[in-house]
């Protein structure tokens, strides 16, 4: 059986979102919705949420199943709203994840200062390995997918399968392995079980994010994952594509909105509590902040959380111990302690593929290169050295005014800056990663990448063809 499946991207996360539906009987299913969350305001709203519920409404489809592929950690989940606005109307519809999500959640209760058990379930149904339910007449199976994380499930409803976190469009590969709980290898195992299935099975992904060529997409098959996908072919070895994954997350960022993306979604997207003034606020448990040192080194209790990974984790978990030690130096304002200097030690390498860029701010710059004018748009340099924990949230000082910028181009030229001209207390200079110029990506002369550096009057650090951007103490 085919169901009717209608897909709804968020831009700012690259998450697709699924109302799937049985079109004879009405019964539907709303898979991984999103709740819009602006990290700089730390305000939500619920437009994205309410777009779902719009469209099911228009069609005369009732919401039935509100299904988790996983515990996200670059989003929050709209599910326990959804549930609670559609509760309102009539029966609420079953909240479920597999039941891996326990492990998750004993593995972070410490963190969040959380019960390792939910003492109010948040998820109506944990699904089994393999459990079948229904949705209207169409037969539905939960399939577990371990790998990217362990309670990781894909959906095969009817004809169309919802991969989650595990399969990516051929042309992008395959989901990270190095959360905690994350493995490649199996990874590998449950990759193959999906191409068991048959070839012209639908595939439905959870997250993309484009590509210079071509606009975001959702949709594939079975059989095309099998021919093309870019970590994991039909004929692709187990051994061959561990290196490979290992070797590709060694090089990613920690997603920007881990912290209050994993202490909502372990909760099913329930809000902490708000306090005596209707504030709702994520943050660690405080035990954790009273250990961190001078130079953000993890406790032995975070670095066993994030098992051997701990040094690219570093950057989320000193967020949250630096907001955990102001918030108790403002509660205790007779007790001063030296400012902290929260610059990472040792080199930073960048990650600025399309997935590192989703939802970072774009802005245009203009000048003139070589005898050309060009007008181009990207990420500010500085937003992406903040997103991924190379520089401080607050003014930089101390050790991070001797580090610098380095931009090498694939021929081998370089040019750097230093973090000081960068930070907008300071040198608040514009430096722009740009994908595009005069209303077009990048050509292979100067792209996939190029630096703008709009106020310089010669453009000798506009590098073009940028293959790597590392932060190191200057010498």
């Amino acid at each position: 059986m085919s169901p009717q499946v209608l897909p709804f991207h968020h831009r700012d996360t690259g998450t697709w979102s699924y109302l799937v539906a049985d079109p004879a009987s009405g019964a539907a299913a709303i898979v991984d919705p999103v709740l819009d969350y602006q990290a700089a305001s730390a305000r939500t709203a619920f437009d994205s949420a309410q777009a779902l519920l719009d469209a099911a409404a228009q069609r005369g489809w009732r919401i039935e199943w509100l299904l988790e592929t996983h515990a996200h950690a670059d989003h929050l989940s709209a599910a326990h709203l959804l549930r609670e606005r559609l509760r309102a109307d009539g029966p609420a519809p079953q909240l479920a994840i597999g039941r891996g999500i326990e492990q998750v959640r004993r593995h972070f209760a410490p963190l969040f200062g959380l019960p390792e058990r939910d003492p109010a379930p948040a998820f109506d149904r944990l699904f089994e390995d393999e459990e079948r339910f229904e949705i209207g007449a169409l037969p539905a199976q939960a399939i577990p997918v371990p790998g990217h994380t362990r309670d990781s499930l894909a959906y095969l409803i009817g004809d169309a399968l919802f991969v989650g976190d595990s399969l990516f469009l051929p042309d992008s590969g395959t989901a990270r392995c190095d959360f905690p709980g994350g493995d490649a290898a199996q990874l590998y195992r449950s990759i193959q079980r999906l191409y068991a299935l048959p070839d012209a099975t639908r595939v439905f992904v959870c997250h993309d994010y484009g590509k210079p060529d071509r606009e975001p997409a959702c949709e594939t098959t079975i059989g095309e994952q099998k021919r093309s996908n870019a970590h994991v072919r039909a004929g692709t070895g187990e051994a061959e594509f561990v290196a490979l994954r290992r070797a590709r997350d060694a090089t990613l960022a920690v997603p920007a909105l881990i912290l209050p993306a994993l202490q909502v979604n372990l909760r099913g997207g329930a809000l902490p509590e708000p306090d005596a003034e209707g504030r709702r606020s994520t943050g660690c448990n405080p035990s954790f902040a009273a250990t961190r040192t001078p130079r953000m080194r993890l406790p032995r209790s975070l670095r066993r959380l994030t098992d051997s990974s701990a040094a690219r984790w570093r950057p989320a978990l000193v967020a949250c111990g630096i907001a955990l030690a102001s918030a108790a130096a403002a509660a205790e304002p007779h007790r001063h302690a030296p400012a902290p200097d929260p610059a990472p030690v040792g080199p930073v390498e960048l990650v600025f593929d399309a997935a590192a860029l989703a939802g970072l701010p774009r802005s245009r710059a203009s000048g003139e290169a070589h005898g050309r004018k060009l007008d181009c748009e990207g990420v500010p340099l500085h937003a992406l050295l903040r997103r991924q924990g190379a520089v401080p949230a607050e003014p930089l000082r101390g050790a991070g005014l001797a580090r610098v910028v380095v931009v090498r181009a694939r021929d081998g030229y370089r040019a750097a800056f230093s973090l000081a001209e960068l930070d907008p207390s300071l040198g608040a200079r514009e430096v722009l990663l740009a994908d595009r110029c005069n209303g077009a990506p990048l050509s292979a002369e100067d792209g996939p990448w190029r630096l703008i550096a709009p106020s310089e009057s010669r453009p000798a650090r506009w590098v073009r063809q940028v293959e790597s951007i590392r932060v190191v103490d200057a010498p």
